[in-house]
């Protein structure tokens, strides 16, 4: 036996030699030019875009990047006079640089506006949110942020909360004691069923898919006027081994709601599309595009055309067409969402 764990340590030894000598014979190196590109593009330009009264310079890097095996560089971009770190590294399977948070940016009024989005979102009721510290400031992921926050009936309540990217995207927050959303509106049997299948009242469906509709945007689909009826058959009879669909009226589209229900997870409601309010992705991909000129010594006001159309449903991987005007002529671009946090873009003809 003591043979076997000798042999196994000695090839164990040679293996890492091996791979420590692939490594010294394979280096990968990335110029830091490139990798400022990279992350002004992918981070920079965005977070520009996404807090357009904050200032984001252009990100640093070293000259060169060495990033042979699992080794990480690390660049910086300087935002409201402090430093963003986030790292670089290399897929070493496809050879393509990639970037990894390690800081966030926290603003403010952003971030209360976050917690209350949320929290309205998980329980149905409406919140308000406080918290401490500074209007704009770069901190480490993860680390706690104290706040407190409000809603009718409740108490106020002290929370701590937590960045998960750079954009200052929060780490999900629970309540202990609060009832959800789901509890709220499906009843609490519906709400907490893990086995069998649930059993809901059309109307009671068609009401909470109303407030689920559109996520985080759904006090602007409401304000502007751009959710309509839902339409769910007049029984959700819910099994493991069936889905019931139903519709909700967004602008003039339709977005079809899967009604599930799942041994272990419950009854759940999947979207088959995303809700974009089209206004809204306009007004940041035209801030990205400016951003970008203005970083390329090209500023200049660009005007971005979406169409009349007030919201388009897309699928996960789909985009929307819009034309960047400009003194050069007209750009087309096929824009695509990020979530909370805006739009990117891709340039349809060069």
């Amino acid at each position: 036996m003591y043979r076997l764990a000798a042999i196994a340590i000695v090839l164990l030894i040679t293996l890492t030699g091996c791979w420590t000598l692939h490594d010294a014979m394979h280096p990968v190196f990335l110029a830091g030019s490139e990798a400022q590109e990279m992350i002004d593009s992918r981070a920079g330009d965005m977070l520009a875009a996404l807090y357009p009264g904050v200032p984001v310079g252009r990100s640093k890097c070293g000259y060169l990047l060495d990033l042979t095996g699992e080794r990480t560089a690390q660049c910086t971009i300087p935002v409201a006079g402090q430093t963003m770190r986030i790292d670089v590294r290399m897929m070493m399977i496809v050879r393509i640089p990639i970037t990894s948070d390690v800081d966030a940016l926290i603003e403010k009024h952003a971030t209360e506006r976050r917690i209350a989005r949320q929290l309205d979102f998980r329980y149905g009721v409406r919140f308000t949110a406080s918290c401490n510290g500074p209007p704009v400031r770069v901190v480490a992921l993860k680390t706690p942020i104290a706040c407190e926050v409000r809603a009718p009936g409740t108490p106020p309540r002290r929370i701590t909360v937590t960045p998960a990217d750079r954009d200052g995207d929060l780490s999900p927050i629970e309540l202990a004691g609060v009832d959800t959303m789901e509890v709220r509106m499906l009843g609490r049997n519906t709400a907490t069923r893990r086995t069998g299948g649930a059993d809901i009242p059309g109307p009671v469906a068609e009401r909470y898919l109303r407030v689920l509709t559109g996520g985080a945007r759904h006090d602007d689909l409401v304000q502007r006027g751009l959710l309509g009826a839902a339409h769910c058959p007049p029984r959700v009879r819910l099994t493991p081994k069936n889905h019931v669909a139903c519709r909700v009226r967004v602008g003039n589209r339709w977005l079809t709601y899967s009604l599930l229900f799942r041994r272990g997870r419950g009854f759940l409601a999947v979207p088959g599309d995303e809700v974009v309010i089209v206004p809204v992705a306009r007004a940041f991909v035209q801030r990205l595009y400016e951003r970008r000129l203005r970083m390329s010594g090209k500023p200049e006001a660009v005007r971005v055309d979406c169409g009349r159309q007030p919201v388009v449903v897309i699928g996960e991987d789909d985009s929307f067409p819009c034309t960047a005007r400009t003194r050069e002529g007209p750009k087309r671009l096929s824009v695509v969402t990020a979530g909370d946090s805006g739009a990117m873009f891709t340039y349809d003809d060069g």
